[in-house]
């Protein structure tokens, strides 16, 4: 039997294809995600009433699921519209020379490319290569990143919350394992893997919302 994971509130949650509506939102920070012949493919996502600053993902995405960024922030709750990663932990360890070549700069181009990964959001674990039972991580995407002076701004959309133990349980095969006390999942940075997330997670019994 499939694991479903929690849907983030105020998110769509995995369903049929529904039918065309017309649909009037009121208030901030709601997301709407168009019909389209191809479910998990190319998709509409806007908002209704966007906040001033803050970027949403464009229409026409193609998202590519062979890789996935990886954040692990400190004591961070994933709870605004954005967050910072330290400059010295964005891209520089734990990813291929191939990921950081095609990435890492943080041009246009390479955050065009990284905006059509999934995400998952973690903060440290609690207990070095194990955390508590109500410890959670996210799954989601990137709307988009800006270099400040005091680090990396990651504007960010969750869709589904899950155990971080469900990483640490996979974490062989989300290519995050280390030491045998010590995983990626311990320390804050910022990784892309070429890997297949969605892959593994729904191998494992797990399913999140694809786009």
């Amino acid at each position: 039997m499939d694991k479903e994971l929690q849907v983030v509130p105020q998110q769509l949650s995995q369903q049929a294809q529904p039918t065309p509506v017309s649909l009037t939102q009121t208030g901030n920070e709601n997301t709407q995600i168009a019909y389209v012949e191809r479910y998990e493919q190319n998709v509409a996502i806007f908002s209704s009433a966007p906040q001033a600053g803050i970027p949403v993902i464009g229409q026409g995405v193609t998202f590519n699921y062979d890789c996935f960024n990886f954040f692990v922030l400190g004591g961070e709750e994933y709870e605004g519209a954005f967050f910072l990663v330290p400059k010295d932990r964005a891209l520089t360890e734990s990813t291929s020379q191939e990921m950081q070549d095609l990435c890492a700069s943080l041009s246009p181009e390479a955050v065009a490319i990284i905006k059509t990964f999934p995400a998952i959001f973690c903060s440290e674990n609690r207990h070095y290569s194990k955390t508590d039972p109500d410890h959670m991580a996210y799954y989601g995407y990137v709307n988009d990143i800006k270099v400040q002076d005091n680090g990396i701004k990651v504007y960010f959309t969750k869709l589904n919350t899950l155990p971080q133990q469900v990483l640490i349980d996979l974490s062989y095969e989300l290519g995050i394992a280390g030491a045998r006390s010590y995983t990626e999942l311990s320390r804050t940075h910022w990784a892309i893997k070429r890997i297949n997330l969605i892959e593994v997670l729904e191998k494992a019994g797990y399913r999140v919302f694809k786009l």
